[in-house]
C-alpha cells in the first residue's frame, strides 16, 4: 500500500516519512547537503542497475527483506531508495550522490509486490511512496516500516534468510539469543495512542434564551479525543486527564463526557477520566472519553495551553503539551470572521487555536 501512513501511533519513523511525502525530493536534497547519516530510524539504498531492468533485483530484494525485518524489530524506520550513501571514516555512513531510479512508480510497484514474502509473520504495516523528479517519470521511493506488535519477524529472503535483525546504530545486526528469548517469552505491552477529532463553528442566535452564559453569534472550536488500541492484547483502565488555561477573560471552556463507560471527576482547571472496572477496550478498538468546547470571543490576553495525559493498565503515562500565543489566537480568529465561516474554515481556525500541526494527529469530526 502506498502513500500515508495509515493508524499509527506518532514516532520518530513515521515523521521522518511524513516529511518525505508532504516535502519531496528536497528532503532528500537537505539530508544529502547537511550530511545526515544513516541512524537508526533511517537507511539509504542504491538500486541495483538504478531500476533498469523490469524485475526486482535479488540484491534489492535481499536488503528490502533484511531491512523489513531489522526496522520491524527495533523502533521502525525509514528506507530512502535511490541515494549512494558510502561509510565516511570521520562522519560515518553518509548519504552521497542521488541515483534516481528509472520508472520509479513501476519500482514502487516491484517493492509492493515484494513486501508480504519479506518476514514470517509478514509486515502488513509497510508503506510506500513515489517521488517523481520534476518533468520526468524518474525518482525516489521512501519506504516506512513501522516499529511491529508482531515481532519478532524472521527474514525469509536469500542469504539472509531464517535470520532474526534489529536496527543496531546505522546498521542492521543479527538479533542475540538474548534478545530473541525475551521477544519471544515476553507478554505483549499494552500501546494505546490518541487522535483528535475536532472543528470550529458559530453559536447561533437560538441558544441565547436557553443558555445565557454562552455567547451568541461567537465562534467556538471543539476537541474530541479518541483513544486507539493499537496493540494484540486487550486494553483495561484506560484513563485520561486534561488540563486547560483559556486565552482571555471573555473566554469560556465546556467539558462533555461521551461515554458512560468512564468515571468523571473535576479539578481547578482540569478533567480526569477513568474507565469502569469491567471495561476492556479490544485491539484495534476505538474510544472517545470526552469532549472540549472553547468558545473565542476577544481580548486574548494570554497563552492558551493545555496537557493532556492517558493510558492504561500496564502502560506508561502518554502526555501533550501545547501552549499558543495570544497572538497567534487573534490572528485565527481574525481570519475566521472575515471569511464565511464555512466547515473548512472552522477546521483551519480549530488547528491554529490548539496547534494541531507537526505530529498531532486530527480528523474532521462531527458538527457540535
Amino acid at each position: 500500500m502506498a502513500e500515508g501512513i495509515g493508524a499509527h501511533p506518532r514516532s520518530r519513523a513515521a515523521d521522518l516519512y511524513t516529511q518525505f511525502v508532504t516535502h519531496g525530493e528536497a528532503t532528500i536534497q537537505k539530508l544529502i547537503d547537511e550530511q545526515v547519516s544513516e541512524e537508526l530510524f533511517i537507511d539509504y539504498k542504491r538500486v541495483t542497475s538504478d531500476g533498469e531492468n523490469p524485475r526486482l533485483e535479488q540484491a534489492d530484494k535481499e536488503n528490502f527483506a533484511r531491512a523489513v525485518c531489522g526496522f520491524a524489530n527495533s523502533e521502525g524506520g525509514v528506507i530512502v531508495w535511490g541515494v549512494d550513501c558510502r561509510n565516511d571514516p570521520q562522519r560515518g555512513d553518509v548519504p552521497g550522490t542521488k541515483h534516481p531510479i528509472r520508472n520509479v512508480k513501476r519500482f514502487l510497484s516491484y517493492l509492493e509486490g515484494a513486501t508480504s514474502g519479506c518476514s514470517l509473520p509478514p509486515h502488513d504495516g509497510v508503506r510506500h511512496h513515489a517521488i517523481e523528479s520534476t518533468g520526468t517519470k524518474n525518482g525516489f521511493v521512501v519506504t516506512f516500516v513501522p516499529k511491529s506488535m508482531f515481532a519478532p519477524h524472521q527474514c525469509i529472503v536469500g542469504k539472509y534468510k531464517d535470520r532474526y535483525y534489529v536496527r543496531v546504530g546505522s546498521n542492521f545486526e543479527i538479533a542475540p539469543h538474548g534478545l530473541l528469548a525475551g521477544m519471544f517469552g515476553r507478554q505483549p505491552v499494552p500501546n494505546i495512542f490518541h487522535l483528535w477529532g475536532c472543528g470550529g463553528k458559530t453559536t447561533p442566535q437560538s441558544w441565547a434564551p436557553l443558555v445565557t452564559w454562552r455567547p451568541t453569534s461567537t465562534p467556538y472550536v471543539w476537541l474530541e479525543i479518541t483513544i486507539r488500541n493499537h496493540g494484540v492484547t486487550v486494553v483495561r483502565d484506560v484513563y485520561v486527564n486534561s488540563l486547560l488555561q483559556i486565552p482571555g477573560p471573555n473566554c469560556r471552556a465546556e467539558m462533555s463526557k461521551r461515554d458512560p463507560e468512564f468515571r468523571f471527576s473535576e479539578s481547578l482547571g482540569g478533567w480526569h477520566l477513568i474507565s469502569q472496572d469491567q471495561y476492556r477496550l479490544a485491539p484495534a478498538g476505538m474510544v472517545a472519553p470526552f469532549s472540549l468546547t472553547l468558545y473565542l470571543k476577544p481580548p486574548f490576553e494570554v497563552p492558551l495551553r493545555y496537557e493532556l495525559s492517558f493510558g492504561c493498565a500496564g502502560s506508561p503515562v502518554h502526555r501533550v503539551v501545547a501552549t499558543v500565543p495570544p497572538a497567534t489566537i487573534e490572528q485565527a480568529y481574525d481570519a475566521y470572521i472575515a471569511t464565511h465561516r464555512s466547515e473548512e474554515a472552522g477546521l483551519e481556525l480549530v488547528k491554529a487555536v490548539f496547534a494541531l500541526e507537526g505530529d498531532q494527529e486530527y480528523y474532521r469530526s462531527v458538527d457540535f
